[in-house]
């Protein structure tokens, strides 16, 4: 996963252009740093990556439609990742200019991910399993 925060997100944490991250890839203290900072376990990170099925015409590849607040964790551990010590409860960026590259198609702004016809799904973005 690529993630492009907004400039002045990318200014203050101090963080380069485009954040390489892989979701699964988490150290001990990333896991112990979920579990004291956001109150979410592994099993139940697991849970959250996966997201919640979206309807799908018959014979085409499900998709899952992850939650804002896996979104904000996804983001705020790839910040720490890049170097940033900054605590869950204070973490915060902004939607306009955030870019999220994944299973090679640009997501902007979660939430603004086209939906079949073509129109654009209110909720997060959606994904292919992997």
């Amino acid at each position: 996963m690529r993630i492009t925060l907004a400039e002045k997100d990318r200014e203050r944490f101090s963080v380069p252009e485009v954040i390489e991250y892989e979701e699964m890839d988490l150290t001990l203290g990333e896991v112990v740093a979920l579990e004291e900072q956001a109150g979410i376990t592994f099993d139940v990170w697991a849970d959250m990556l996966r997201g919640d099925p979206v309807p799908v015409e018959e014979g085409r590849e499900p998709r899952y439609r992850r939650s804002y607040r896996t979104q904000h964790v996804i983001l705020w551990l790839a910040v720490r990742k890049a170097g940033v010590n900054v605590k869950y409860k204070d973490f915060d960026v902004s939607l306009s200019g955030l870019k999220v590259l994944q299973d090679e198609v640009a997501v902007e702004e979660p939430g603004k991910e086209p939906g079949p016809d073509g129109s654009e799904l209110p909720d997060s973005p959606a994904t292919t399993p992997s």
